[in-house]
């Protein structure tokens, strides 16, 4: 938000924040459900799993749920953004374009968090910080190349972008396992 507040004009950026508010709400959802199975993960690692591998079935359950809600949440903010014109006037079309292409960016980040949490259970840093890395510098950079010349529809691309490419990688990291080396046998 803060290159898009220096690189358009105030209404602009008025329905482009509007826009943006909603989706990160909304993101916050595949956010706590990742949190959720890291939680009960990090317990069956403790207590039953000696490889700290989460379980298949909890991970499918919160993928699912994650991509569910988050598709449910484009379809309604397809329907948002027509009615925000609607009942609040014209000046809010850009609102009611923006949020639905926002909103997009959902499906990918359900996956990238699921599959970031799994790669916590597992304690596997190098998912972790691959997955990381990729949403952080793959929104950044495209965003501070593309909004100084094409606006807010630089900032909608550079978000789509990056959670689509931190996607990519926590898919392409998920079977990877790293062996984790059990304390008992270390300590003698």
């Amino acid at each position: 938000p803060l290159v898009v507040a220096q690189s358009v004009a105030s209404a602009r950026y008025a329905n482009f924040f509007l826009a943006w508010t909603v989706t990160g709400l909304v993101f916050l959802v595949p956010g706590a459900i990742s949190q959720v199975l890291l939680v009960e993960g990090a317990k069956d690692a403790d207590t039953t799993l000696v490889d700290h591998e989460p379980r298949a079935d909890r991970a499918r359950e919160a993928l699912g749920f994650s991509l569910g809600l988050s598709t449910l949440a484009l379809v309604g903010a397809i329907a948002a953004g027509q009615l925000m014109v609607v009942l609040f006037g014209d000046s809010y079309r850009d609102a009611g374009r923006l949020l639905p292409l926002l909103m997009a960016a959902g499906i990918p980040w359900s996956i990238a968090a699921v599959r970031l949490a799994e790669a916590r259970i597992r304690r596997d840093q190098f998912a972790t910080v691959a997955i990381t890395l990729t949403l952080g510098i793959g929104i950044l950079v495209p965003t501070l190349l593309w909004v100084p010349t094409r606006g807010t529809s630089g900032a909608v691309a550079a978000w789509l972008f990056g959670n689509v490419a931190a996607a990519i990688v926590a898919v392409a990291l998920h079977q990877r396992r790293r062996p984790v080396a059990h304390l008992g046998a270390l300590s003698g």
